[in-house]
């Protein structure tokens, strides 16, 4: 199957000009820019001329796909784009999803059908960036078969449109559809549609060995639901069919067991020993090994922390808790006998993890002899992003750098980029289109140490005013930074289910509040959105916290979180700890996620643009 991509670029490498090249492929960004003028101008004939005149000149463009994108909202009469894409499946289903998110809503045509049945046999699906595109045309899939219709769900889960599925499968027959519809539900805790679906699956039969497993996982999740609701009776009917024998789905009754034990108020030590002793191998016990651990850390019990974090390394040394185990471990070891070779290679390997995790940062520190915690800022000077392999595409570069990132949207599935470029290229142009909450989200949670990777995962934004504020309220740049990172990712008008608002995420009552201690004369909440105002109220709260602890870090990024009075209680309920320690037995999981968080952020910064 021939793929659409970068050939030209591929070849200019060859190439004796490679002037001429650019030269060639960047008139083909214009003639593209200049069609997309007609089209708005609904010059739709000489568009449609030009689009045509580029697919039969320009064979291996990497603007072919954005033709056929811009093709399908014409519906042409001239040619047909489909005798231009010569048996390329990708391309001709990515054609007709176009073509179907570009027929007006109260049109319905055969392209869902064709789509659906092109869609599992592509290796590159075409990409959804607007829900509402497909929510208003969920109803022209209502007469295609079962098993189409499951071929779109697929398509929507793979862009994370999950909430519609329950609502393209409606009224779901097989097990696949009940599995999948159901799913949904689970997802978001909305037991009392999902507990019909997955009974209505338990009573169908199994015939194969796909079925079987929807049946067992089905079990486990009727139970499941049966618990959330406090029908514990029930949960047992539906857990009781599954055998200790099944290393997959006991183990997770186990887990989903301990965590309804442990979110009613009751203690799950012992179900989730059962999990990680008999299913040592299984998923989830990294997972359950850490929740044991943190228990012993509260307080700090190193006796009962080094076997736990023993097992979690021995069977999953690269899981996610994988870094707490290794540091904890060392912190342990080192308690009980000193420093050691032991815990000299503990630390060493969690010094070459990704910059941005937080053991990371804590390894260093240990191997350096310094604290994490009371670590002298640098100040920042920010560097400009770039990217290697863009450099060697000028094409891809300006399209990257284009104000229209519609376009690269559309042609990104079809490029042939290392499958790690192509988020970044991504990133990289929404950075540079100041869609900035776009651009981290695109990367946030990808672990790297790679420089070009993390500038664009935390780039230096609002440098003017980051830089005015942290001098004006003594702050180091690097926390502020860090901080609004973690609060909005420098999306300006971003506001919480809890109403705070802007790049620092201020509530309206503490926003009027700090402005007049600030002596920011004739403050509007809805001034909250500038980012100057915003980040100058942020730094000022932010320095009145670390006045009141006395410029102690950890309680005062918890405070900017849970509120100073709860960080109060804390204190005095755990007494004198070590920062490591206090921050582990914080009791909020959201705040001791964002103590961790922002503190990590803050180093990043500091390591990528101190001067």
């Amino acid at each position: 199957m021939k793929k659409v991509g970068l050939c030209a670029l591929l070849l200019a490498a060859l190439y004796p000009t490679p002037g001429v090249w650019a030269k060639a492929n960047t008139a083909e960004l214009a003639e593209t820019h200049r069609i997309e003028a007609q089209i708005k101008a609904k010059q739709t004939s000489q568009a449609e001329t030009a689009l045509f005149n580029l697919l039969r000149k320009e064979e291996d463009s990497v603007l072919r796909p954005y033709w056929f994108y811009l093709l399908a909202g014409l519906r042409p009469s001239q040619d047909d784009p489909r005798n231009y894409l010569h048996n390329q499946r990708s391309l001709s289903a990515a054609y007709y999803a176009w073509r179907a998110l570009k027929t007006p809503a109260k049109f319905c045509s055969q392209d869902w059908q064709i789509l659906s049945r092109l869609l599992p046999t592509t290796s590159v699906k075409p990409t959804l960036t607007d829900s509402r595109q497909i929510q208003e045309r969920l109803h022209c899939s209502a007469g295609l078969p079962e098993s189409q219709r499951l071929n779109l769900a697929q398509w929507l889960k793979e862009n994370r449109f999950y909430w519609l599925i329950p609502r393209l499968l409606k009224n779901p027959q097989s097990n696949e559809a009940l599995f999948e519809s159901a799913q949904v539900f689970i997802q978001n805790q909305d037991d009392a549609h999902a507990y019909p679906l997955l009974s209505k699956l338990l009573k169908q039969p199994a015939k194969t060995a796909q079925e079987r497993q929807w049946h067992q996982q089905a079990l486990v999740q009727a139970g499941l639901c049966q618990a959330r609701m406090k029908n514990s009776k029930n949960a047992d009917f539906w857990w009781q069919q599954l055998s200790p024998q099944d290393q997959e789905n006991y183990p997770e009754m186990l887990w989903q067991k301990a965590r309804v034990t442990q979110r009613q108020g009751h203690q799950a030590s012992q179900i989730l020993n059962q999990l990680s002793q008999n299913y040592p191998q299984h998923v989830r016990t990294p997972e359950a090994l850490w929740i044991l651990l943190q228990e012993a850390l509260r307080p700090f019990q190193p006796n009962q922390i080094i076997p736990l974090a023993r097992i979690l390394l021995k069977y999953h040394p690269n899981a996610d808790e994988a870094p707490a185990a290794r540091y904890w471990l060392a912190r342990s070891l080192e308690t009980q006998s000193g420093p050691s070779q032991e815990t000299q290679k503990l630390y060493q390997k969690l010094a070459q993890g990704p910059l941005n995790q937080y053991y990371t940062h804590l390894g260093q520190c240990h191997l350096n002899h310094q604290s994490c915690y009371q670590r002298a800022y640098p100040p920042l000077k920010n560097k400009p992003v770039s990217l290697d392999f863009l450099e060697a595409n000028p094409l891809l570069k300006e399209i990257a750098e284009d104000a229209q990132h519609e376009i690269l949207e559309v042609i990104a599935p079809f490029l042939s980029v290392a499958p790690k470029q192509e988020p970044l290229l991504k990133a990289y142009a929404y950075l540079k289109n100041k869609h900035y909450f776009r651009s981290i989200r695109t990367l946030w949670l990808v672990p790297s140490r790679d420089p070009e990777v993390l500038s664009l995962m935390y780039p230096l934004l609002y440098e003017r005013e980051m830089q005015k504020f942290s001098q004006k309220y003594a702050l180091p740049q690097a926390l502020v930074a860090g901080l609004t990172w973690q609060e909005s990712m420098y999306k300006a008008d971003i506001r919480s289910r809890a109403g705070a608002v802007g790049l620092m995420q201020l509530m309206p009552a503490t926003a009027r509040e700090t402005a007049a201690k600030a002596g920011l004369k004739g403050f509007k909440q809805t001034q909250l959105t500038q980012p100057e105002i915003n980040i100058q109220l942020g730094s000022f709260y932010l320095r009145e916290q670390l006045n009141r602890w006395q410029g102690d870090l950890i309680p005062t990024i918890a405070s900017y979180n849970a509120g100073p009075g709860a960080v109060s209680r804390w204190k005095r309920s755990f007494g004198e700890l070590e920062a490591d320690l206090f921050i582990e037995q914080i009791p909020y999981d959201e705040t001791r996620r964002y103590v961790k968080q922002v503190l990590t952020h803050s180093w990043v910064y500091a390591n990528l643009y101190q001067e």
